[in-house]
């Protein structure tokens, strides 16, 4: 709520939940030790960029920060 409210300003201390969604399975399981190393490249081949959970971590994060970084070597590639 607090990070609602620096984005959205007092308006959103009213704003409750409207409901709770449980998605069975919706990561993919990884063990302790099964990423290695922990961050996996985006580039993996001259002209090949990848990007997903099972790069960094299963996780929205993990996805999001991989595509982020892809994104980059992408930008990287292009201006050099």
């Amino acid at each position: 709520r607090r990070e609602l409210r620096e984005w959205f300003g007092a308006r959103a201390d009213g704003w409750r939940p409207l409901r709770t969604v449980l998605v069975r399975h919706a990561q993919p399981v990884q063990e302790p030790g099964s990423l290695e190393p922990l961050e996996r490249d985006s580039v993996v081949g001259g002209r090949t960029f990848v990007c997903g959970d099972h790069r960094v971590h299963a996780s929205l994060e993990g996805a999001v920060r991989s595509g982020e970084a892809a994104a980059q070597a992408v930008l990287d590639r292009l201006r050099s």
